[in-house]
């Protein structure tokens, strides 16, 4: 579902709430029903710039920001350090799902966990278990 910012607080129920950013549709709609299945409501975000906006400004509180990220574009660095800097969002649970390997991804110091494309339900439920866990420093 890819909701417009005014209808936010009418699609989230009580469950735990996340943010897809995932630019190929094959892909988005694997991270949405693998996340369905693990008990969270998803909302699509259609690129990394409004999911600072979605997460920031929109008034709901997402549980987790899962990213795609198939190069390290400006936009998806960007986005996850701005988020990571503001007092709303800086404890959020950030998964980057990437074919990169993480070498290639080492800019991204400001993710929480990294899970390698193409990945399994059991891999990203363990993946999320670890962003679950408290972060050091924070």
């Amino acid at each position: 579902m890819t909701p417009d910012d005014t209808r936010l607080e009418k699609i989230i129920p009580k469950r735990q709430a996340a943010l897809v950013v995932e630019r190929d549709p094959a892909n988005c709609e694997l991270a949405t029903e693998r996340l369905r299945r693990l008990g969270y409501q998803v909302v699509v975000c259609p690129n990394p710039a409004a999911a600072i906006d979605w997460c920031i400004t929109s008034g709901h509180r997402f549980e987790l920001l899962l990213i795609g990220i198939d190069w390290p574009t400006f936009d998806s660095v960007e986005a996850i350090a701005q988020l990571r800097t503001h007092p709303l969002t800086q404890a959020m649970p950030i998964l980057v799902v990437s074919s990169l390997s993480l070498a290639e991804l080492q800019n991204l110091g400001h993710v929480t966990e990294y899970l390698r494309k193409p990945y399994s339900r059991r891999e990203l439920e363990a993946a999320l278990n670890q962003a679950r866990r408290p972060r050091v420093g924070t």
